[in-house]
């Protein structure tokens, strides 16, 4: 169909407009999460954080007060945070000004090249009172990691250590900002620490364990001893990668994620590190932090909105919940419905795009055909039997295509084989698997498209018109019997494609003064009724098409009822 230069530049812009309407409304919903860190300080009162909120509890769980971090300066908080014995916070202030590039080093595994440099005066690490509102900048020169960080800090001393996740090392400050020690190499993506008794835990995350070290200045990072975290049980299930973890009891309580950092699992060990059991949280949990409470332990749920409470011996209570947490909880669903409504309009205006061009194509009239100057068809009707053949160069150009696109899948798959038996993880080994396939399903269906395309032929004779398909097979009827369109010439059995726009399968100047004028009893018909007819022919291009139309409306259903 043609169509207008001024309608393709709207319907690039709508679809741009649709696509960058769901990223960002997308992204602006996942802003909106639930329960994350789980804090407690020297008195004991337990904080969660939401967002840019630590919400203050007593030790028993009664809300006292929310506190807005944006207060201090910080917008988003990044990285972990540690109460000082005197109540101060520490954290990190200043905006997020990581790019996408960051991102990609992040999720390629690479060390963070970054300084640590503070972009803007007042940025970087902080310590802070929660009370006055108060912050001063905690080292001198001031430092800003600018990315995920662990922190904690023994509150005898005050003394400040930081496992610098994506650097692959960890730090020691003293309570004013000092550095003290060399930072500690040998680690890989250290995230949760916690001191214990003269000890000091870190989750050596992309080692698949925990890893106990010296504390002390002077031998600070000494690996003491390695625990292999990850039972037989998590990786069945693909959680191999230890974030986080706590002492609760005689236990020992350990958060394996799955790759993608998320849908954990907490596994109970004994006071010698010796698995017990998965503590047995809701399907679907997300847990992100666990901190003693009572004689059990609370665990936030990052995606369901939920702070569970659970005993020391593993068993699920009723969630932990306060006036303030509910309240925060709600405007955080409120916000997130907000922006996955705009998210949607996204596919609605992609869909009301697709629909557009759809009706535009039902609409549009069948091509009128003008006969070519010479003689009247019917004098052509009478001639010996005649064939015209596909463009042999552009079978050429087709068959070269497919042969470069088998050779580009054969190096994709096993370059896909490669990975997956490099991370020998179950859930990257599915991910990874689904796109190969998909691709592969994709390349199987252009193959069987394209073989029933290339290699057919068009004659007349007396009257009659042969088609000839990709096997050989023949079909002769009259021309009266016959069916086309700019694009297909149909029999009752079998239909030849003569390709359209810039892969025009046979010479168009044949096709315009030797095919066409020789069609002139047959009947033009429209592009959906020749769609409808290839289908019935089983013809790959007719029966892709219907099943587009019917993927398409069962993605749309499965978003309605979800």
């Amino acid at each position: 169909m043609k169509i207008h230069p001024a309608i393709v530049i709207v319907v690039v812009s709508l679809t741009a407009i649709a696509i960058a309407t769901k990223f960002w409304a997308g992204g602006e919903a996942l802003k909106y999460g639930g329960p994350s860190q789980l804090l407690s300080d020297p008195q004991g009162r337990v904080y969660i954080q939401i967002q840019n909120k630590l919400l203050e509890h007593t030790s028993e769980g009664e809300f006292v007060r929310r506190h807005d971090l944006g207060e201090l300066g910080i917008d988003p908080l990044i990285g972990a945070a540690a109460f000082f014995s005197n109540g101060d916070i520490l954290l990190r202030r200043g905006e997020d000004r990581r790019s996408f590039w960051d991102g990609i080093a992040a999720f390629q595994r690479r060390e963070n090249k970054n300084d640590l440099e503070p972009e803007s005066p007042g940025a970087g690490l902080a310590r802070c009172n929660l009370q006055t509102k108060e912050c001063t900048s905690f080292a001198n020169p001031p430092v800003d990691f600018k990315s995920t960080i662990g922190v904690t800090i023994d509150t005898r001393s005050d003394e400040v250590y930081i496992s610098d996740t994506t650097r692959h090392r960890l730090r020691k400050y003293s309570g004013d900002g000092a550095a003290l020690g060399e930072p500690m190499h040998g680690f890989k993506f250290p995230n949760q620490l916690l001191l214990h008794g003269e000890q000091l835990l870190v989750a050596d995350t992309n080692h698949h364990q925990v890893r106990i070290v010296d504390p002390r200045t002077g031998l600070f990072g000494k690996t003491l001893h390695s625990i292999d975290v990850v039972p037989a049980d998590a990786h069945r299930v693909g959680l191999r990668w230890p974030a986080h973890f706590a002492r609760i009891g005689d236990n020992w309580w350990v958060n394996n994620m799955n790759t993608a950092m998320r849908d954990g699992g907490v596994y109970l060990f004994n006071n010698d590190w010796q698995y017990q059991r998965r503590i047995p949280l809701p399907e679907h949990a997300d847990p992100i932090s666990i901190l003693p409470f009572a004689s059990g332990a609370l665990i936030s749920d990052w995606y369901n909105d939920r702070v569970y409470r659970v005993s020391g011996m593993g068993s699920l209570l009723k969630d932990f919940a306060s006036p303030g947490l509910e309240a925060v909880l709600a405007e955080s669903r409120e916000k997130r419905t907000f922006y996955r409504a705009i998210s949607w309009m996204g596919y609605v205006l992609l869909g009301a795009v697709f629909i557009g061009l759809i009706t535009k194509a039902i609409l549009s009239p069948a091509p009128k055909v003008a006969p070519a100057a010479g003689p009247e068809p019917a004098a052509d009707f009478g001639e010996e039997l005649i064939w015209f053949e596909q463009d042999p160069k552009v079978v050429r150009s087709i068959t070269r295509s497919i042969k470069f696109g088998a050779a580009a899948l054969f190096t994709l798959v096993a370059l896909a084989v490669y990975v997956v038996a490099s991370y020998g993880n179950l859930e990257v080994a599915v991910e990874i698997g689904s796109l190969v396939a998909g691709m592969i399903l994709v390349f199987v269906v252009i193959f069987w498209i394209t073989r029933s395309t290339i290699g057919t032929a068009i004659g007349f004779e007396r009257g009659d018109l042969i088609l000839r398909n990709h096997k050989g097979v023949e079909s002769r009827h009259p021309i009266s019997k016959v069916v086309y369109n700019e694009s297909a010439i149909a029999t009752p059995d079998m239909a030849v494609l003569l390709g359209k726009n810039a892969m025009r399968l046979y010479d168009p100047a044949m096709v315009k003064e030797q095919i066409l004028p020789r069609l002139g009893d047959a009947e033009s018909i429209p592009p959906v009724k020749m769609q409808r007819l290839l289908f019935r022919l089983q013809r790959p291009h007719g029966t892709m098409f219907i099943l587009m139309i019917v993927g398409l409306a069962a993605v749309v259903a499965l978003h309605l009822l979800r």
